[in-house]
């Protein structure tokens, strides 16, 4: 009679610990499909920062590259005007001895 409880508690005790086995592979299975999941994820994620890394260096080197054009205008802009002041001076001084040189032609004529 204690033989058949002792065999009887020793099968409960089996069974109690078979489903704990099992419950414990069914939370091992979930946990690595969480894990393979949140694995995709990760990598999902790195792939857009790459990509969103590279659109800003390459966003990066093109606003350089407008600074750059930018003052290459500016130089010129300022070459540009310096050159129109230039010629507007002359232009001046070449009217102001027109102007001269016409007075003094009329001088010559009424003499």
């Amino acid at each position: 009679m204690k033989l058949n409880q002792d065999l009887q508690q020793a099968k409960n005790d089996s069974d109690g610990l078979r489903a704990e086995l099992d419950n414990a592979i069914a939370v091992k299975h979930h946990l690595e499909n969480n894990s393979n999941e949140l694995t995709e994820r990760l990598c999902r994620a790195e792939e857009a920062l790459l990509a969103s890394q590279s659109k800003q260096n390459e966003l990066r080197r093109n606003f350089e590259e407008m600074k750059k054009e930018k003052n290459l205008l500016c130089c010129q802009s300022d070459e540009k005007t310096q050159k129109i002041h230039q010629l507007e001076e002359a232009l001046k001084i070449a009217q102001h001895l027109l102007t001269e040189t016409r007075k003094n032609a009329e001088e010559m004529k009424s003499e």
